[in-house]
């Protein structure tokens, strides 16, 4: 059965901060210790957990404390004041608390429901795995786990090896294709149960991706039928028709970096600081060139805009490197095309179920 907390049971980021600043002088008597066993001591281990360090951005639902990245980042650089490894231990299982986030929701109820302190291990080496059964089968071994001595959980990376099945449909995203091999890749994945990876177009003539025709809505299309839509399929059923939605606005993530450059940036830039709906959400982006107020966090807001902006021609990509790499100018275009451009927007509410956090309760 699922376990459940009051809103309010929550500590604030000043009284985590706090906790983590009076568990310091414990972090460094035992910091011999986790250096000679190159792990931590239990002790270190409790005072971390009665500190609700391991609840951090698990669901609120199961107990969890979700927070955003800057709470995230204070404890763990208070904690590191005292010992670098207590503070790297408590990032790793938040980070794979997220990760649990993104599963279903009877894998949120196996990891959280039964103990909201479950500790969760991390590594970022790669296992390879082949779908098999409605699942993966994993064959080999992590040369480490961050945590893993006091972990009830881990989350692990896999590189899956298998092909898709002829007639497979998947969806096309990223700014590919990338040439490699002689072969152009384009970044994919495979909707409900996602899957993600490359597909090759084709190879002297023959043809490995076939496209399909879109699935153009009928009448006017609200919010949840545009999220459920390809990008491709907006700008082939919608073009630049202007289009009314409502839902909440927010700005979950904000801050989040994307290395590259991008012009004009209000419209090019994939840091998406602006949002309608949440979990399921739709970006927003404004031109600066009229002259709009944004809505406050938490509101209930009817939007007007539409796609394939004009200002798409003008549109420069650059991904990261020395020197930059340079995105084809037809692709880079076409990414703009696919970006929502606010023309009104209107305060109609508030949503008092939304929270300034990441992941979502």
């Amino acid at each position: 059965m699922t376990t459940t907390t009051e809103r309010n049971s929550q500590p604030t980021r000043t009284q985590l901060v706090d906790s983590a600043v009076k568990i310091q002088g414990l972090l460094r008597k035992q910091l011999a210790d986790s250096d000679i066993n190159r792990r931590q001591t239990d002790d270190a281990i409790d005072a971390l957990s009665g500190a609700g360090f391991f609840r951090l951005n698990k669901p609120r639902r199961f107990g969890g404390y979700p927070v955003d990245l800057r709470t995230i980042l204070q404890i763990t650089e208070t904690l590191a004041e005292a010992d670098g490894s207590a503070a790297w231990v408590v990032g790793i299982a938040s980070t794979g608390a997220w990760a649990g986030t993104r599963g279903s929701e009877q894998l949120q109820e196996e990891i959280f429901g039964a103990d909201p302190d479950a500790r969760i291990a991390g590594s970022g080496m790669s296992c390879p795995a082949r779908h098999e059964q409605g699942g993966l089968r994993l064959n080999g071994r992590w040369g480490y786990a961050s945590g893993s001595p006091h972990a009830t959980w881990a989350a692990l990376a896999a590189t899956v090896t298998d092909t898709l099945d002829a007639g497979t449909i998947v969806n096309i995203s990223g700014l590919g294709p990338w040439h490699v091999d002689a072969l152009d890749w384009y970044a994919v994945d495979t909707g409900e149960p996602v899957r993600f990876g490359y597909a090759a177009a084709g190879v002297k003539g023959v043809s490995y991706l076939e496209l399909l025709p879109a699935r153009c809505p009928d009448g006017v299309p609200d919010r949840a039928t545009l999220v459920g839509l390809t990008a491709w399929e907006r700008l082939t059923c919608l073009r630049d028709q202007s289009l009314t939605i409502t839902g909440t606005f927010g700005c979950p993530v904000c801050g989040e970096f994307v290395p590259g450059s991008y012009e004009p940036s209000w419209l090019a830039s994939p840091m998406n600081l602006n949002y309608i709906g949440w979990p399921d959400t739709l970006t927003l982006h404004f031109d600066p060139a009229v002259e709009l107020d944004r809505a406050p966090n938490a509101s209930m807001v009817r939007v007007t805009g539409h796609f394939s902006d004009p200002a798409s021609t003008t549109c420069v990509i650059q991904g990261p490197g020395e020197p930059p790499v340079p995105i084809d100018p037809v692709i880079a275009e076409l990414y703009c095309r696919e970006q929502f451009v606010v023309e009104s927007i209107e305060v109609i509410g508030s949503d008092p179920d939304f929270t300034y956090s990441y992941p979502p309760a």
